[in-house]
């Protein structure tokens, strides 16, 4: 621990921002940092204030009864999330509380960016706040507007918004999108958040691109009534070009994708969710893809996953890790190959697919060959990957730095070491496996894949997530495992479920902190 009285004396000022800058995702060291001395209080405060994540109603109520007695720390408000609110307190302290909220946000003129999901806690009484934030682009609201009126949100809702986010739309809502379009006409990413819902079809989106003609970023997830029809009009409106796409759930045809092409000449960033069984074959699936990827010049972050929704029934190839009663499917645990030793893989295994397991390799290689060693970012859940697999891939993208990967009962510690040592920028890491597969990587195997790579700063298996530090204790580094609050995949919503198969704790809080090792890391000297 730093001396204090050292630190005044001998430490030069102009490090101090340097310093304070490190710990700018950490709220607690910036608490601690804030108590050092005026000067530390001067460069952590701004830090602390900046980006507030509120997810605790206690919090919360401390949080807007300061903002208010302090209106300068108001000031420095960026990006604000209300994620709770406590409605068990009585009647005269909730209107209270609400205008606390309406004064402290009154006086953050410099607010960027406000994220209100709480179902129940928007009003018509707070909604006028909007038009008082000169500075708000990036809107993310409830979308049950059951306690407020979409009319009160129009006369309200600042013209010069770049994002515009709606999480559950009832029918109202759904119905003024269009004037809502038509009065932000600036709007660069729009995102809609449905539950298996009809309430968003392709009449809507036809009639919003009318609008949305600087659109740059689309996520649609849960619209099951949206097709090609529908998005294809949105994609064409977009003069600048889609630089971001995510589509879960939605009706577009997957034979329909390689036609998509000529207008996503831009995109960089492709989410998608695998098909149902009903409707094509993950084979299928995976061929179309390829068709698409082909064609896009500048792809180079690709997700793809099985949600709640879409996950396909009859096809067993897609069973979630966190359901301990999954089943293999016919012919794929027979394709198992034996542990691999140091050996290199011959490629030419994948030339020829004659099994079920072997023909998922080659097309998820195919797909990833057909971005031309581009891509820097894969995450593939629900498409498991043999050894000999996921050597190739990791052979025919060699710029991937974060790594989300599904694999099958013959993967081993080794082969896992063997192919992910070919990844040389590779930050961030992930490991899905089937319960019943039988796969399991003990601390131990961690700790190898860690000391393997100079670059590794999180890896994750199954549920767990651990943070690879290279900070502690002169030459070792140490390994932390994150306890997350809910299981991934099915029960966090789509605009959560891409970052935490990021490795990354962005939307959620660990509820516990346990060091559980140490690794040996090398640092340069």
């Amino acid at each position: 621990m730093m001396d204090v009285g050292a630190s005044r004396s001998t430490l030069p000022l102009e490090l101090v921002p340097e310093i304070m800058q490190r710990f700018s995702q950490s709220v607690g060291c910036l608490a601690a940092c804030a108590l050092v001395s005026r000067t530390f209080n001067r460069y952590a405060t701004p830090y602390l204030y900046s980006n507030l994540i509120l997810r605790s109603q206690g919090r919360l109520k401390l949080l807007f009864r300061t903002l208010v007695a302090r209106p300068e720390l108001a000031l420095l408000l960026k990006a604000l999330e209300i994620r709770v609110y406590p409605f068990g307190l009585r009647a005269e302290e909730l209107e209270q509380l609400e205008h606390s909220i309406c004064e402290a946000l009154r006086s953050a003129t410099q607010l960027e960016a406000l994220c209100w999901t709480r179902t129940g806690s928007l009003n018509d009484r707070v909604l006028p706040v909007l038009s008082a934030l000169p500075s708000l682009r990036h809107l993310e609201i409830t979308g049950d507007a059951r306690t407020w009126s979409p009319k009160t949100l129009l006369e309200h809702l600042p013209p010069q918004l770049e994002s515009f986010a709606v999480v559950l739309p009832d029918r109202s809502l759904i119905s003024s999108l269009r004037l809502i379009a038509q009065r932000c006409h600036s709007l660069k990413s729009f995102s809609v958040l449905l539950q298996h819902s009809a309430h968003l079809d392709d009449a809507h989106l036809i009639d919003l691109a009318k609008y949305l003609t600087s659109l740059e970023r689309i996520s649609l997830a849960g619209c099951r009534a949206v097709s090609q029809a529908g998005l294809t009009p949105l994609l064409l409106a977009s003069r600048s070009g889609i630089r971001e796409l995510a589509l879960e759930g939605t009706a577009v045809n997957p034979s329909a994708l390689p036609s998509l092409a000529p207008m996503l000449q831009r995109l960089r960033q492709l989410s998608l969710t695998l098909p149902r069984a009903r409707v094509t074959s993950v084979e299928d699936f995976l061929v179309s893809l390829a068709g698409l990827v082909r064609r896009l010049p500048f792809l180079e972050d690709l997700t793809l996953y099985a949600s709640s929704y879409n996950r396909p029934e009859s096809n067993p190839d897609f069973a979630d890790d966190s359901n301990d009663s999954d089943r293999e499917g016919d012919g794929i645990e027979a394709s198992a190959v034996p542990a691999l030793s140091t050996a290199e893989f011959p490629t030419r295994a994948l030339q020829n697919p004659s099994t079920k397991q072997d023909q998922l390799d080659f097309l998820m290689c195919e797909l990833v060959q057909a971005t031309e060693g581009r891509l820097r970012r894969l995450r593939a859940q629900g498409v498991r990957l043999s050894a000999r697999g996921l050597n190739t891939l990791c052979r025919r993208a060699p710029l991937l730095s974060q790594l989300v990967v599904h694999v099958s009962s013959d993967v081993t510690p080794v082969s896992m070491r063997q192919s992910l040592s070919l990844l040389k920028h590779l930050s961030e890491l992930h490991i899905m496996a089937d319960v019943s597969s039988g796969v399991e990587l003990i601390t131990e195997d961690l700790r190898q894949i860690a000391q393997d790579s100079n670059n590794l700063t999180q890896v994750g298996f199954k549920n767990r997530v651990w943070e690879v530090s290279s900070a502690a204790r002169g030459r070792l580094g140490m390994l932390t495992v994150l306890r997350p609050d809910l299981p991934m995949y099915d029960v966090l919503p789509f605009a959560c479920r891409s970052i935490v198969c990021r490795g990354l704790a962005g939307r959620w809080r660990p509820r516990q902190f346990q060091t559980v090792m140490l690794v040996p890391r090398w640092r340069p000297v």
